[in-house]
């Protein structure tokens, strides 16, 4: 299964100034043995958003592997970010 959607913010700054539609969000999912594979590709971002990107995505990521996993989820602060 794979799903995709256009990315941005009509926030007001400093939200990274990364209009609405100018990213895409592409997420595919595999079986796997004993599980499920999640890819996550961001495409189409600004060369100086994709670290902060980088970083956001994994953050989430990892999250989202100890819920399904049914372990501790590490906490998330997005303190000190734009």
């Amino acid at each position: 299964m794979r799903s995709a959607w256009s990315g941005g913010s009509a926030c007001p700054p400093p939200y990274w100034n990364l209009p609405p539609g100018s990213s895409l969000v592409s997420v595919r999912f595999t079986e796997t043995d004993g599980g499920t594979r999640v890819r996550l590709t961001h495409d189409q971002l600004p060369g100086d958003l994709r670290a902060i990107h980088d970083e956001g995505w994994a953050t989430f990521l990892a999250r989202l592997s100890a819920a399904t996993a049914g372990t501790d989820v590490p906490a998330y602060s997005p303190e000190g970010r734009p």
